[in-house]
């Protein structure tokens, strides 16, 4: 068979080229399909590197570095920018006028405040980047319960509307012993009164109401032992003293007057439910001594 010269010359050509990469190929595959692989012997005169064996790390946990002597001292925080922020603040009422508006950025301890104006309007500029917190208030009565936080970027013109609470006027918690009352026995009734209010930094705060004067006005179901209108104590308690005189009875009414030139404001007071006393133990069983008494009658009487 005859093989065109165009062909013949492209063979020529290409072979060598080719034949390298055919050896190689074949050699891989090989090795990688046969568990054994070829052994490579170097050329004369070439001296191949001793096997390397590896050891494991060392264990670097017990060392224990010297101190270094010095603070790490971070970058103070930007306060002043670009930035501004306003709103309007809003009570029971509508707006509030007169109310602290304090802006603070979180991880700085200073503070930006300023005063709403007639229509419950504020505002506050120069302010960097940053996040802030912002609240308002207005004591003794009115406070932000759930402050403001927001993220301002540097520029920014950002617009925050507050709404207040009034947090102001008494509270009163009870407690009882026995409890549950026992009827027919003197039960101890404590009523604690509470006033709360707004403090100059728009912190809600909750204080014992000495010298209040508080009265059972209801007690249906118990008789009151001794005098119905306590004073309170330093720690805002009123003592009383009470008889339960029927079984599930556990509600009384009071009132409290804190100022003496003020009005009473009543509160519903509750007990656990009236019981009747335990029922008394059992005598102790005299079968046993009497069957005992009848056996030593029995063994004396026997003749010897």
């Amino acid at each position: 068979m005859r093989i065109p010269i165009g062909i013949t010359k492209w063979l020529a050509r290409w072979i060598p080229v080719m034949l390298p990469f055919v050896v190689v190929g074949v050699f891989v595959v090989r090795g990688l399909a046969t568990p054994d692989l070829p052994k490579l012997v170097a050329p004369a005169g070439v001296t191949l590197p001793a096997t390397v064996t590896t050891q494991p790390a060392a264990d670097l946990a017990g060392v224990k570095l010297p101190p270094v002597n010095g603070t790490t001292t971070p970058d103070a925080l930007r306060t002043t920018g670009t930035a501004s922020l306003s709103g309007v603040v809003n009570g029971p009422g509508g707006p509030v006028d007169g109310a602290t508006v304090r802006v603070q950025r979180i991880g700085a301890t200073r503070t930006n405040d300023t005063v709403t104006g007639g229509n419950g309007r504020w505002g506050i500029s120069g302010l960097s980047g940053g996040r802030y917190r912002v609240w308002a208030f207005l004591p003794p009565s009115l406070a932000d319960a759930q402050p403001s936080l927001l993220f301002l970027v540097d520029g920014q013109k950002q617009s925050v509307d507050i709404d207040l609470d009034t947090f102001t006027g008494i509270t009163i918690s009870s407690n009882n012993a026995p409890d549950p009352p026992v009827i027919g026995t003197s039960t101890t009734l404590v009523v604690r009164v509470v006033s709360r209010g707004v403090d100059g930094g728009g912190n809600v705060r909750s204080a014992p109401a000495p010298g209040a004067s508080v009265t059972i006005t209801s007690a249906e179901g118990f008789s009151i032992s001794g005098s119905s209108t306590v004073t309170t104590s330093a720690s805002g308690d009123a003592t009383f003293t009470i008889v339960c005189s029927a079984v599930g009875a556990s509600k009384l009414e009071v009132v409290v007057r804190v100022d003496p030139a003020g009005s009473d404001q009543g509160f519903g007071v509750a007990t656990s439910s009236c019981v009747t006393p335990a029922p008394p133990p059992p005598p102790p069983s005299t079968s046993s001594s009497s069957s005992s008494s009848s056996s030593s009658s029995s063994s004396s009487s026997k003749p010897n």
